[in-house]
């Protein structure tokens, strides 16, 4: 499952199509459509949830971009 801030959501829901009044909709209503919801999974090509606040990674750990720089060196 991936965990999306909500700044993520809103952008790959606008490269959907979804205009920025109906976002606003959602976020007033505290719920997205089941239909965004299944349109957005296809989209990401897995289930999603938003979270608000990026998860604290555990200490020692890499962050998926620090990943990336270590193999791209």
């Amino acid at each position: 499952m991936l965990c999306l801030s909500r700044e993520e959501f809103e952008n790959a829901a606008l490269a959907l199509g979804f205009k920025p009044a109906v976002l606003r909709q959602w976020k007033h209503r505290k719920k997205v459509p089941s239909e965004a919801k299944w349109r957005m999974t296809i989209f990401f090509d897995a289930p999603f949830e938003i979270i608000d606040e990026p998860k604290p990674q555990p200490k020692g750990s890499l962050t998926l971009a620090a990943q990336f720089a270590r193999f791209i060196k």
